[in-house]
């Protein structure tokens, strides 16, 4: 009789658990308090598409000259900083090259997501930064945002990784072009 309750109770609990354990449970106070604090990135995996058609990949690794940091806190504020500077030891003669970027906004985690108000957050610099060139009468590129989103792929003490893409076009001179860019961040507290 117990062995037949054993198995009654085996057959209804099980497929509950496997329901229960296989949904992505809302983030918890230890798992949101996980992300508080700075957190320096080692590398970024970047990736542009223009029209569909990609434009640039690239790997970027951190250096003493190529630096960058998000610092998320307490409140549900974030900040994001980068600091590049060429090293003149590579091209004798062409000077030094120096790019900065801070981002900042707020942050949520709200479900099963997490959510950035700042579409994106600083990267490292390639070393190849570009410029419009304009010359005459070009008019000047108007931004449109489409969409994007910010996914938490891992998350412990010590490790950050977050996935960002963030989609809108860019108008110039009534040509319409569409940008798609990808950004994998790897960061270490």
């Amino acid at each position: 009789m117990i062995r037949k309750f054993y198995f009654l109770f085996l057959a209804i609990s099980v497929p509950i658990c496997m329901a229960s354990c296989g949904k992505n449970a809302t983030p918890g106070p230890s798992q949101t308090n996980l992300i508080v604090g700075k957190w320096t990135l080692q590398q970024e995996k970047y990736v542009q598409f223009i029209d569909a058609i990609e434009r640039q990949n690239v790997t970027i690794n951190t250096s003493a000259n190529n630096v960058a940091t998000v610092q998320f806190n307490k409140d549900g504020t974030f900040a994001s900083a980068s600091a590049y500077t060429s090293d003149p030891s590579t091209n004798l003669g062409a000077g030094l090259t120096s790019e900065s970027a801070t981002t900042h906004g707020t942050y949520s985690f709200s479900n099963n997501s997490f959510q950035m108000s700042a579409p994106y957050v600083t990267g490292l610099a390639d070393g190849t930064a570009g410029s419009y060139g304009f010359t005459g009468n070009v008019a000047i590129p108007t931004y449109a945002a489409v969409s994007n989103s910010v996914v938490i792929n891992e998350l412990t003490a010590n490790s950050l990784k977050l996935h960002i893409e963030v989609v809108y076009t860019l108008t110039t001179n009534n040509v319409v072009q569409t940008y798609k860019t990808i950004g994998d961040y790897s960061y270490n507290k």
